[in-house]
Formats: C-alpha cells, structure tokens, sequence
C-alpha cells in the first residue's frame, strides 16, 4: 500500500509501480483527483480507480467520474461497502 498527498504525486506513482487499485479522494491539492484519475488511465487503462469525495458531484465533473471510475464513494466512507466493491472489482 502507498499513499500520495497530491494529485500529481498520485499520477507519477501510477506511472513508476504496478498497482492492482487506487483509491482517490477528488478534492487533492495540486492537481485535483479527476485530472489524476484522467493521466493515470491514459497510460494504464484497465486500472481501477475508485473516486472518493464528501462532497457532492455536478455537471461535467460527476459525468467524467461516472464514466471513468469504476466506483464513486461518498464520505463518510462505509467500509463493509468499500471491501465488498474491492472484492467484486478485483476478483472478477
């Protein structure tokens, strides 16, 4: 496991190691999780980003989550909920 305060440390991570999932908040100083969410799926496609916010998503950002993330949280995160998507997305 490693974690990455900023966005953009998130995406040269993504870019130097082999990750099975991320897990992002959207709100990341820097460069804010979707921007990250879009770099690191341009060069690893098939990786599984789930997106985690506490706050609510609209417009154009909740439309590019949706469509790129493979699972959207809201916080406070419920963790039986989070391993049960883990598992689901991993052991497919």
């Amino acid at each position: 496991m490693s974690t990455a305060g900023e966005g953009s440390d998130a995406v040269n991570m993504v870019a130097q190691n082999h990750y099975h999932l991320v897990i992002m908040d959207v709100r990341m100083p820097e460069m804010d999780g979707i921007s990250a969410l879009q770099l690191m799926l341009r060069r690893q496609p098939q990786l599984p980003v789930f997106i985690v916010s506490a706050y609510r998503l609209m417009g154009d950002e909740k439309e590019t989550v949706e469509a790129t993330a493979k699972a959207v949280f809201n916080k406070p995160l419920n963790i039986d909920t989070l391993l049960k998507t883990v598992d689901e997305v991993l052991n497919r």
